[in-house]
């Protein structure tokens, strides 16, 4: 991922301090804990996953659960610090791991954390977002409910309580309903007028009946991927033909009002899924024209590269520092509570994990571009 340097408003040291203790000290501890039989049974009780943290954020106990959790490569999880027993991979880019990389930032684990330093009342809660390394290079999404609380001894209890078929409900409910409702809708109205005699309306239908079949066929397409049961089907197709029918489906949508959408193509030939790299430009190029204001050009172009094929949609805008830390997270969204969290998501998901391609961004000052890069066959 692609991303412009940040300058966080204070050092990653200075945020969650990078020191872990050595074996000798870290197995006293480990020794403490564990006879503290009052301690070990709060751990137990938790249905989720649970750890009791020193003050490196190093795990001193774990639960049955949070073992279960933990990515089979790292072992016995106790010594490490949660990101790292998890397999984050934002942990994965830091100085000293889980706390000391950019992303750590925003974690909402750490900031709970930060918190209960600054002198917060226990518990604090926060939602925490994981992105995670699983096998042949593929990624999975963890989302948690974080609650953290001071025990005695300057113990910390993380407790993680997985909130992700409650993120997927309100998905749907937000987002598929809420947009297959109002497509739906129009087909109602156009359907009424044209029965009325209507005729200046009833071209439109047709056109209102494929929007409701693009949205049915969208969610369908993401539930499989998401399971890891999506099917490609491997064709050969022009690249700059399938960003003019974008471009042409785009102008219907009412994100497009007062907008413009235009395009920049080269004949880029590629032999790849067809429905699913359309659905990626779909997808940047809605996300793109719901980030800038009434009057604004967003740009989708397409060009060959060298051995590969570049797809990318370009915006005047710019993305705070703090959303870029998120950016590709599921379940993260710019647009508060009413966002869908998935846009961005999916394109990395049906980027990386079907096309066999990256997905990156740059941003800065008045310019914002996502680039996807796939193999030409």
């Amino acid at each position: 991922m692609n991303r412009q340097s940040l300058q966080p408003h204070m050092s990653l040291t200075e945020a969650q301090p990078a020191a872990r203790l050595d074996g000798i000290a870290l197995a006293e501890q480990m020794k403490t804990v564990g006879s503290e039989l009052t301690i070990i049974a709060i751990l137990d009780a938790f249905p989720g996953p649970a750890v009791i943290l020193n003050d490196r954020r190093q795990i001193v106990a774990a639960n049955a659960q949070f073992r279960d959790a933990a990515r089979p490569a790292i072992g016995d999880p106790v010594g490490h610090r949660p990101g790292d027993a998890l397999g984050c991979v934002e942990a994965a880019m830091g100085i000293d791991g889980c706390g000391t990389a950019e992303a750590c930032l925003v974690c909402g684990a750490g900031k709970a954390l930060t918190r209960l330093e600054h002198g917060a009342q226990s518990p604090v809660r926060e939602e925490c977002l994981i992105t995670r390394a699983c096998t042949a290079g593929r990624e999975e999404a963890l989302e948690f409910e974080a609650g953290l609380t001071r025990l005695p001894g300057d113990w910390t209890l993380l407790a993680l309580r997985d909130i992700s078929g409650e993120k997927r409900r309100n998905v749907l409910e937000q987002c598929f309903i809420h947009d297959a409702i109002n497509t739906a809708g129009a087909v109602q109205s156009l359907a009424y007028l044209s029965s009325m005699g209507d005729t200046d309306c009833s071209h439109l239908l047709p056109e209102a009946v494929e929007a409701l079949v693009e949205e049915l066929r969208h969610q369908q397409l993401l539930m499989a991927a998401e399971r890891g049961e999506l099917l490609t089907r491997q064709e050969r197709f022009d690249l700059a033909d399938v960003c003019a029918d974008v471009i042409r489906f785009q102008a219907r949508h009412p994100v497009a009002n007062n907008r413009r959408l235009v395009m920049q193509v080269e004949a880029t030939p590629i032999v790849s899924d067809r429905v699913l790299v359309r659905r990626i430009a779909i997808n940047l190029a809605k996300n793109a024209l719901e980030a800038v204001p009434a009057g604004t050009e967003v740009v989708l172009s397409c060009r060959p590269g060298p051995g590969t094929a570049i797809l990318e949609v370009i915006n005047p805008g710019t993305i705070p520092a703090h959303v870029q830390l998120q950016l590709f997270k599921r379940s993260f969204s710019t647009k508060g509570q009413f966002g869908r969290g998935i846009g961005t998501w999916s394109v990395k998901l049906l980027t990386e994990r079907y096309l066999g391609g990256s997905v990156g961004f740059t941003s800065g000052v008045g310019r914002t571009a996502f680039t996807v890069t796939l193999p030409l066959g």
